[in-house]
């Protein structure tokens, strides 16, 4: 029975060993594809931040430069639950609060420019 089980192994070894490396290469090809893509996405949070520091800069912000601003967050936290939703990571909730954090339910600007206040 022994003599069996080692016989096996020994015709089979090549083939485990090929299944393994195959395995390996794919965790490592998923990682490069996660890396490569987090670095192009790195990009566009800077551009993110950018946008919601000047944004918070301004003594009077038009509506349209909220929206603006707002959307470009949108995108930016999109595209970042994209890019780890490839390797199986939905991080939804860390990073829905930082859009919620700037939306202003039922914001209305009057044309002098006052601020947003909640209605």
């Amino acid at each position: 029975m022994l003599k069996e089980a080692y016989e096996f192994l020994r015709d089979m070894s090549l083939l485990i060993a090929t299944g393994g490396v195959a395995y390996v290469t794919n965790v490592y090809q998923r990682r490069s594809s996660f890396v490569d893509a987090l670095k192009e996405e790195w990009r566009d949070i800077i551009a993110a931040k950018s946008a919601l520091f000047s944004y918070t800069q301004l003594k009077m912000p038009t509506v349209e430069i909220y929206l603006v601003t707002f959307c470009k967050l949108s995108e930016t936290i999109d595209n970042m639950r994209s890019v780890y939703q490839t390797v199986g990571i939905h991080p939804a909730r860390p990073i829905s609060w930082a859009l919620s954090a700037v939306e202003i339910p039922n914001c209305h600007r009057i044309a002098t420019g006052d601020p947003c206040v909640a209605a």
